[in-house]
């Protein structure tokens, strides 16, 4: 009895240093051959056990922690396939692509701030049109003037035929309140595209505004007042939101052409349509 619990012992020191002696390749090349039999979950465990190895080790392996990444999409852990891509990132890996998924990723998990992070990074380091996109967007929404325009120049500068960036510089120009250089940008993009609905809906909205806002403004003032001097006034008002009210309508017609199922477009069309 007392040799047989020895022999146990044994083998199971033997097992404890056997896997003590697995290396991270090891761990990889196994992680591997379960990740082509789609067994996510198990690679995913694998994978997490050489990058464990590797970071006891002070290793950074950049091709590892990518891989752990994109078996963490596959197995649907997408916290930690941002924490692996954020490694990715910090460690300077040199593919435009990469910094996509990892950025797509943060979206995903909402993480905005590792988002914009990286998007930043990477357009300072290549020349993507996409990535430029991706941060121009995000840059319009948090109406961040300042970012909206420095991205949109560089567009411009590296992409000097592709119409959002000139459609993006308007947008950033809108929010400064600068709206006739807004005007400008616009009609560049619609120019480089001329089927280019965002610039058409925004050129024709900017204009409907204008013209709607005095013409409001006309009727208010009028209403509380209502003098032959203060119906001159709205005459004179109301003739001024017809001039930005034809101006709308080109812009507004092509989107409405371009976007018929927009209700905002058409009741923006009509409004127009029925002041002059």
């Amino acid at each position: 009895m007392k040799k047989i619990s020895i022999i146990i012992l044994l083998l199971a020191i033997s097992v404890n240093f056997t896997s003590a002696q697995e290396t991270a390749d090891d761990l990889v090349k196994e992680a591997k051959l379960v990740f082509m039999k789609n067994d996510y979950t198990k690679a995913l465990d694998l994978y997490k056990k050489a990058v464990e190895k590797n970071e006891a080790d002070n290793k950074l392996d950049s091709a590892l922690y990518l891989t752990a990444a994109m078996c963490a999409q596959k197995a649907n852990n997408q916290n930690l396939a941002r924490k692996y891509f954020l490694k990715v990132v910090e460690i300077d890996y040199t593919d435009a692509q990469v910094f996509k998924m990892a950025a797509d990723v943060c979206k995903d998990v909402g993480d905005n701030d590792n988002y914009v992070k990286i998007l930043e990074k990477a357009v300072s380091k290549y020349e993507d049109e996409a990535l430029l996109k991706k941060l121009l967007s995000y840059s319009v929404k948090a109406k961040n003037a300042d970012k909206v325009l420095k991205y949109s120049e560089q567009g411009i500068k590296q992409f000097p035929n592709t119409a959002d960036f000139y459609y993006y510089k308007g947008r950033g120009l809108q929010l400064q309140k600068k709206y006739e250089p807004a005007m400008s940008e616009y009609d560049k993009a619609i120019a480089k595209s001329p089927d280019y609905v965002n610039a058409h809906i925004a050129a024709g909205t900017l204009q409907y505004q204008f013209g709607k806002s005095i013409y409001e403004s006309a009727v208010k003032r009028y209403e509380a007042n209502k003098t032959n001097k203060e119906f001159e006034k709205y005459l004179i008002k109301r003739k001024k939101a017809k001039s930005y009210y034809r101006r709308a309508l080109p812009y507004l017609k092509k989107a409405n052409e371009l976007k018929p199922n927009n209700k905002g477009v058409k009741e923006r069309l009509d409004k127009t349509l029925e002041m002059l």
